[in-house]
């Protein structure tokens, strides 16, 4: 029977080496004390070594770069301990100091008496691949920046709209005022003089400066929205009152639309704390609920503006009494380009830009029905605390 096994064992150890010499990895053998023993002929073609040049020497003298020789230390500690199977990624050094990315797979084989006498890796070598995953990984960078940009482009497209409206038709109305005054349809005010007459008109230019100065703001953000993200949104945070915020914003939009009436019942107590926000940002959020209330509500029915405290924040909420928002689509609804009503215009992105607005002072928005007919969007802004204000 021993005669038998011999010739066996000789054949079990030339399929071995075969196996070993023409797989496609990299194979090293390792004596105990991380000595190399043995190099496949896949791991002499990529390091440029043959195995009687390197066997005997440390393993990690010859081929692992120096600043990862303590972490290849510790996994062959491991394995010569007994503490195998093992994966880990390295890089080794080939004959010409080319650095080549090695995954391995090791293992180690034991004698009768259980202990480790060879530290066996089969590498392969994921140089070329992780390369392609890094260009991979800059191209959907590349490409979630230019979305970010694109977004804020259009964010900012659709609010710059929103002043531009509100400014042209302000001048159109100054300029309407301004012709009374010369042919005399305007008259002053009883007992007020020139000054009393002056008084709409100064108003309405302050409400032009508001809108261009709101304008400018928008245009150098599209300007430099080749270096902006949306999560880079510049605020300039100061104390506001609430009731302040809704009152300028109901007059910009009724600016807008100079020539209807619009309905707004509003219900914010002047005594509700001051919140920490931007004011032009806050505005646009505000014009943008606005304009959405104003366009679903039925004709002559008005828009509900209320404002209370909330958890340490100020809720403010915009109503309107239209046909409501599906609670299927009460999260996709502030969603860019999405419309539930495409036929009655718009973008699609007014309550996205909103959305964003908000979550950039660290508040919330959404939408719910209130109990009643239509829709109720409202979002926070936190407060201000007492000693700030």
């Amino acid at each position: 029977m021993e005669r038998e096994a011999s010739p066996r064992l000789a054949t079990d150890s030339l399929l071995l080496e075969a196996i070993r010499d023409t797989v496609a990895a990299l194979v090293v053998v390792l004596d105990p004390r991380g000595r190399i023993v043995h190099l496949n002929r896949h791991a002499a073609a990529v390091t440029g070594y043959e195995t009687a040049e390197v066997v005997g020497e440390p393993v990690w003298d010859v081929f692992v770069a120096s600043g990862e020789v303590e972490d290849v230390r510790r996994v062959f500690d491991d394995l010569s301990k007994g503490r195998f199977p093992s994966e880990h990624e390295n890089a080794w050094l080939t004959r010409e100091g080319e650095r080549r990315l090695i995954h391995w797979k090791n293992t180690a084989i034991r004698d009768d008496s259980d202990s480790v006498v060879y530290v066996v890796g089969t590498g392969m070598d994921v140089t070329d691949r992780r390369a392609a995953e890094a260009r991979a990984r800059a191209l959907m960078e590349e490409e979630a920046a230019s979305r970010a940009r694109d977004e804020l482009i259009s964010f900012v497209a659709h609010d710059l709209g929103n002043y531009a409206a509100a400014t042209r038709l302000i001048a159109e109305r100054l300029a309407r005022r301004v012709d009374d005054r010369a042919s005399g349809r305007e008259a002053p005010r009883a007992g007020s003089g020139q000054e009393g007459a002056a008084d709409p008109i100064r108003r309405e230019v302050d409400d032009i400066r508001r809108a261009a100065a709101e304008m400018n703001r928008l245009i150098e953000d599209l300007l430099s929205a080749e270096s902006k993200r949306l999560s880079d949104l510049e605020l300039e945070i100061v104390p506001l009152s609430p009731r302040a915020l809704i009152m300028e914003a109901i007059g910009l939009y009724r600016s807008r639309v100079d020539d209807r009436e619009v309905d707004v019942h509003v219900a914010a107590d002047p005594s509700l704390p001051f919140v920490l926000g931007d004011r032009g940002r806050l505005l646009q959020v505000l014009l943008n609920l606005l304009s959405n209330a104003d366009k679903f509500s039925p004709e002559g029915a008005p828009i509900r503006i209320g404002a209370d405290v909330v958890d340490g924040s100020v809720r403010i909420s915009v109503a309107d009494r239209g046909p409501g928002v599906a609670e299927s689509d009460r999260e996709r609804i502030f969603v860019r380009f999405w419309q539930r009503s495409p036929e009655r215009g718009g973008a699609g992105v007014g309550l996205a830009s909103a959305r964003h607005i908000v979550q950039a002072h660290g508040g919330r928005i959404w939408v719910d029905d209130d109990g009643t007919p239509g829709s109720a969007f409202r979002f926070t802004v936190p407060m201000v605390e007492p000693d700030r204000r």
